[in-house]
């Protein structure tokens, strides 16, 4: 649900770390005559083929809302070229993110087919030592999710969320997702949307995306920082609210996971009346094969054979799953 993009209808061609270095550091040169590039940003998945001037539009969209909130440039542009290297090694095609899992994903459509869910996920298990985004839960997390071609989003909210002293950098890892969904989305992909029919005969169109997935991981003392994030996350995150981040979904993708032993205490949070006016419990299904993952989230259905979940999502997600005849 991003809404509101500028993406080339080509395919994106990423620089290189070296080219990133050297616009970092012209940019950085040239802020001293001109205020419209004070930031070293890079706008780098878009390449060459964006217009100068959309750059610079760009460019203007985000510096007023960083001086806005007096956030602090460097850590924007920090976090900003973190998310840029995710970019740059996986790019925003779909068919080449799963290249090798295909498998999963003729799993996700069937099910997308007989009408039992509105979309899916696909996790590279192999592609980090931790063994994708979704592996190794022994804290409790909240993973938030936005468009790979997006870096300057990640910048301005982890540097927000710093700002607010509600996260450290030693809390965050970055890890990369692929989503197959149910939606009338604009821009969202390089490719039209594919129709998908369902059994019923029903058609669909269905989108597809690469995602940077943000994973801010807490201790279990935490539950005051845990709900200011939730908390920020509704205020900031949201493309309806008129403070929100640039370039936010206007349905968010919100999960809070707990390790085993730790759930009953997720539960008593989720239970908040605060937290619990945005956010509720769903079922995260997870299939794991061929050295990835595929991860389909319902309200309260359980797949056989599956490893099955209780997680925290935003509402607005949970609203979202259950439509178009998928139910709960």
């Amino acid at each position: 649900m991003d809404m509101d993009r500028h993406v080339p209808t080509e395919p994106i061609e990423p620089r290189d770390e070296t080219q990133i270095k050297e616009a970092n550091s012209e940019k950085s040169q040239s802020s001293e005559t001109s205020p419209l590039i004070e930031l070293p940003f890079t706008i780098t998945g878009w390449g060459e083929k964006i217009p100068h001037d959309l750059i610079e539009n760009e460019i203007k969209r985000i510096a007023p809302y960083v001086s806005d909130h007096e956030l602090y440039p460097q850590r924007v542009a920090y976090w900003q070229s973190k998310a840029e290297s995710y970019l740059i090694v996986n790019g925003d095609s779909f068919d080449r993110y799963v290249k090798g899992l295909e498998s999963l994903v003729s799993d996700g459509i069937e099910i997308m087919v007989k009408s039992e869910s509105t979309g899916f996920n696909i996790d590279k298990i192999d592609v980090t030592p931790l063994g994708g985004i979704y592996s190794s839960v022994d804290m409790i997390s909240i993973f938030y999710n936005c468009s790979i071609n997006r870096p300057e989003h990640v910048g301005l909210l982890l540097a927000f969320l710093e700002k607010k002293r509600l996260i450290s950098e030693d809390q965050i890892t970055l890890g990369t997702k692929a989503t197959k969904v149910i939606w009338e989305w604009q821009d969202v992909s390089h490719t039209q949307p594919e129709q998908l029919v369902r059994e019923d005969g029903q058609k669909m169109d269905v989108a597809s995306t690469v995602e940077l997935v943000i994973k801010i991981a807490f201790d279990s003392d935490s539950d005051t920082k845990i709900a200011g994030v939730l908390k920020f996350l509704q205020e900031y995150a949201f493309a309806q609210r008129p403070d929100s981040i640039p370039a936010s979904w206007d349905v968010p993708d919100i999960r809070i996971i707990a390790p085993e032993l730790q759930r009953a205490w997720l539960n008593e949070l989720l239970q908040d009346p605060i937290i619990a006016e945005n956010y509720t419990t769903a079922k995260q299904n997870v299939l794991e094969k061929d050295g990835g993952r595929i991860l389909v989230l319902r309200e309260d259905t359980m797949f056989d054979g599956w490893n099955t979940e209780s997680i925290g999502i935003n509402k607005t997600l949970k609203e979202f799953l259950g439509i178009l005849g998928v139910g709960k």
